[in-house]
């Protein structure tokens, strides 16, 4: 700055300050004065991880050639409180890939070891036939038939007798962890929606009729699986979908007042 303020003193041209830093840039005697500027580096310091994916890092290896299903990267990641690694394949560098593809191997990696830590039981909880009875009594008899054409008039009409050996049949099938193929089947049927084309694929609505026997079963396994989660609070408490008493207005009420609460402290800080 000295050269160009004395410069100035005595000479005025346009782009003089350009010309000027130019000038000083280009001069071999001030560049050799001045020397390199020395930097110091921050120190190391401990970071200390107290819960698995407190901390993940990640790197991006490639360019390779493209594999059949079009990815050319691999995404490498590895939790720093397990130190598990994870090797991910990837089509592109783009956030959006990268981030998807973080949330989704971070939701595996935690399911794995969810269910790799569960407490194995020799004795689950059997199926009673008290149980099997309250459900035989909420059964719709004017609902459709399924695929096996027994009514649900008809199973309303089971016998003490016919109910004991389909709670044997259920609690062997909890027991060995089986579920038969053959009750893997059901009637499709079309709906089409109010006011839709009718030649429109994505006017019709799938309505799925399932052998009667095999959605009491379903039901039986529903009630432990929501027992579980609730005695274990797998489900967050953000979850507002799929639950019992629970819809999208609760959540909009929640995001509401979480938003409200968050002006008002601020409010209260900036008073105070």
């Amino acid at each position: 700055m000295k050269t160009l303020s004395k410069t100035r003193e005595g000479f005025c041209w346009d782009r003089l300050r350009a010309d000027v830093e130019n000038w000083c840039r280009e001069c071999h005697a001030c560049g050799a004065r001045k020397g390199t500027k020395t930097r110091t580096k921050g120190r190391l310091q401990r970071y200390n991880v107290g819960v698995p994916f407190e901390k993940m890092t990640l790197d991006i290896l490639g360019p390779f050639p493209v594999t059949t299903k079009g990815n050319r990267y691999v995404l490498v990641l590895m939790d720093y409180f397990t130190k598990w690694p994870e090797a991910i394949p990837i089509p592109d560098q783009e956030a959006s890939t990268v981030a998807e593809e973080l949330v989704s191997a971070r939701t595996k990696i935690q399911m794995n070891s969810y269910f790799n830590n569960l407490p194995t039981s020799s004795s689950p909880d059997l199926i009673s036939s008290t149980e099997v009875i309250n459900l035989i009594e909420k059964i719709n008899p004017r609902k459709a038939r399924g695929p096996d054409g027994v009514p649900n008039k008809a199973i309303r009409m089971l016998t003490l007798n016919v109910v004991t050996h389909l709670k044997k049949l259920f609690n062997q099938c909890l027991i060995l962890q089986h579920f038969p193929d053959s009750w893997n089947t059901a009637h499709v049927l079309m709906l089409r929606k109010p006011k839709r084309n009718r030649k429109h694929p994505g006017s019709y609505r799938p309505f799925c009729l399932p052998i009667k026997i095999v959605k009491l079963y379903e039901k039986i396994l529903l009630k432990r699986l929501k027992d579980h989660c609730y005695t274990n609070n797998i489900i967050p408490g953000e979850q507002f979908g799929f639950r019992e008493k629970q819809s999208c207005t609760h959540q909009l009420l929640r995001v509401t007042n979480k938003i409200v609460e968050g002006f008002n402290v601020k409010q209260q800080e900036e008073f105070s």
